[in-house]
């Protein structure tokens, strides 16, 4: 399983972080993953980032890519900040879809 490395931006601050994923565990036996995020600021000015419940992405998988979404971890506070050339790092959860008999995830990738 692989996110696609893109990059975001999150917050609304003058100086926004930019999300990078840095590590998905594989899915626990529910089928979610945890997804560990970075937050980096590469700015001069310190950045409060507000972090949202849902993060839009792409999973790319045997070669066929998939919007998905990211939900925050519970312990992951919804604003975050990041000093000047610093980052943190955030906890994110992704649900993957079991395969089915044929192959295929409900996801649409096979």
């Amino acid at each position: 399983m692989a996110i696609a490395s893109s990059t975001a931006h999150a917050g609304h601050s003058k100086s926004q972080p930019e999300l990078v994923i840095s590590k998905v565990a594989e899915p626990d036996a529910s089928g979610v993953a945890s997804v560990e995020l970075s937050l980096l600021n590469g700015g001069s000015e310190n950045a409060a980032t507000a972090l949202p419940a849902q993060i839009a992405a792409e999973l790319t998988l045997h070669g066929h890519t998939t919007a998905v979404f990211l939900e925050r971890a519970p312990e992951t506070p919804r604003a975050l900040n990041v000093t000047s050339g610093g980052f943190v790092k955030a906890r994110l959860f992704l649900a993957v879809a079991k395969r089915d008999r044929g192959g295929r995830d409900g996801s649409g990738c096979s």
